[in-house]
């Protein structure tokens, strides 16, 4: 495994560096206590997999929040469990409470050791803003879906990333590593556009898929189970002392 030979990792947030499924979870429980709702974690993280992609196709111009608040109002629909309009804000404002995994923060700091770090998620900046105090790593740039205007995994937000890298910070394509755990939102589109991939693939704790299945075969370039996993394989590649990795 060459990475030596990289020079900037981009990496997915959301699913990948934060721990989205517990996130949601732990902030739809007020509207399931309330309205009874008998899904299990697995139905929820289901539905939540097919519909956020929906509502972001549907409305391009919003902010993450707001898909939030839509996908927990069809989701309601979904199991005849009606949230409140406090319950679909809360909803949205809860990005900012969402853990980070606990590998996260000693591999970004390991891995910014070797390589520029950035970010392209579907999230807005003042969602982003929060979530970062809890990452504790300096990101040489964040791109997010507010400013590109278009929803990963749209190509378009990739043409983005590639572009800006290049222009701003004079790192080619060629020299990058796109990490993610969402074949559907980031893997699949990244290879496409001739990225290198890392996938992280954080089997759910919950059993149900937060994702949509890609279709097709996607074949990242690297696989690790963690993000702890991968700062020790380029630890190994750097010919540093594995006993002192993550």
């Amino acid at each position: 495994m060459q990475f030596e030979k990289y020079k900037a990792l981009s990496f997915d947030c959301y699913g990948t560096l934060v721990d989205w499924e517990t996130g949601i979870l732990n902030a739809l429980q007020g509207w399931r206590e309330r309205t009874q709702c008998i899904a299990s974690d697995s139905d929820i993280l289901d539905a939540f997999g097919r519909i956020e992609p929906v509502v972001e196709d549907e409305h391009p111009g919003i902010q993450y929040p707001q898909v939030l608040e839509g996908v927990l109002a069809r989701m309601g629909e979904e199991f005849n469990c009606k949230p409140n309009m406090a319950e679909c804000t809360s909803f949205g404002r809860s990005i900012g409470d969402w853990p980070v995994f606990p590998d996260t923060v000693e591999a970004l700091r390991d891995l910014k050791r070797h390589y520029r770090l950035f970010i392209l998620s579907n999230i807005d900046r003042a969602s982003f803003a929060k979530t970062a105090k809890k990452l504790e790593v300096n990101f040489e740039e964040v791109f997010t879906a507010e400013e590109i205007g278009t929803w990963k995994p749209n190509p378009k937000n990739f043409d983005y990333l590639i572009d800006h890298l290049q222009d701003d910070f004079h790192i080619e394509s060629t020299c990058v590593v796109h990490v993610a755990q969402s074949l559907f939102h980031d893997l699949a589109p990244a290879k496409a556009k001739n990225l290198k991939t890392c996938w992280i693939k954080r089997p759910s704790q919950y059993g149900g898929k937060s994702v949509r299945d890609p279709g097709g075969n996607v074949e990242p370039d690297y696989v690790f189970e963690t993000l702890a996993d991968f700062a020790k394989a380029v630890r190994v590649a750097y010919g540093e002392n594995i006993e002192t990795a993550l």
